[in-house]
């Protein structure tokens, strides 16, 4: 996966962070200062998690596994983490910035929100960016899709996005979607 360049806590240089293969994962800075250590099961508190996101570019460790595996390794695609932004309106102006951008060979074009939850306030906010860009293919892919919108309810995250006309899958993209 593309690791972007960081600045370094320790030093204050610039570095691309390496990964060491193995059964513990670690990101080191090139001058050797900084080094820090990613177990592949789970990491040891949320605050690492964020910090070996944030070193390869994105937000979640959540998002850098499922791209690790389910696009990473793909042919016949192209794909982008965050490319583009859409303006929605609430009572003032806010974007929407989809997750990954993925081309197919036959020149189609779809978004895809990866979720691990799925709150209210997000619920809201894809339903306005589907009603105010109604051209925009926004799919869901969910690290448990049959996780429940909330304590008691009986829709599930891909109920809650079929019902509301987004296509949606479970922990990985399914191979029509790529056609």
């Amino acid at each position: 996966m593309p690791v972007r360049k960081r600045k370094c806590k320790s030093c204050g240089k610039m570095f691309t962070p390496t990964w060491d293969k193995g059964k513990v994962k670690q990101l080191v800075c090139s001058n050797g200062c900084c080094v820090i250590y990613y177990d592949k099961q789970k990491p040891k508190s949320r605050r690492l998690a964020t910090e070996v996101a944030k070193m390869v570019g994105k937000r979640s460790m959540g998002e850098v596994r499922f791209d690790a595996a389910h696009i990473e390794g793909k042919r016949g695609f192209t794909t982008e983490y965050e490319p583009d932004s859409y303006s929605y309106v609430v009572e003032e102006t806010r974007n929407y910035t989809p997750d990954f951008k993925i081309k197919t060979k036959s020149g189609k074009v779809f978004y895809i929100e990866y979720k691990g939850v799925l709150d209210l306030e997000t619920r809201k906010k894809m339903v306005r960016v589907r009603d105010q860009h109604p051209k925009l293919d926004i799919r869901f892919v969910f690290q448990k899709g049959q996780n429940k919108i909330r304590r008691g309810s009986k829709t599930t995250y891909m109920i809650w996005a079929t019902k509301n006309g987004f296509k949606c899958a479970d922990n990985e993209i399914p191979k029509e979607w790529l056609k």
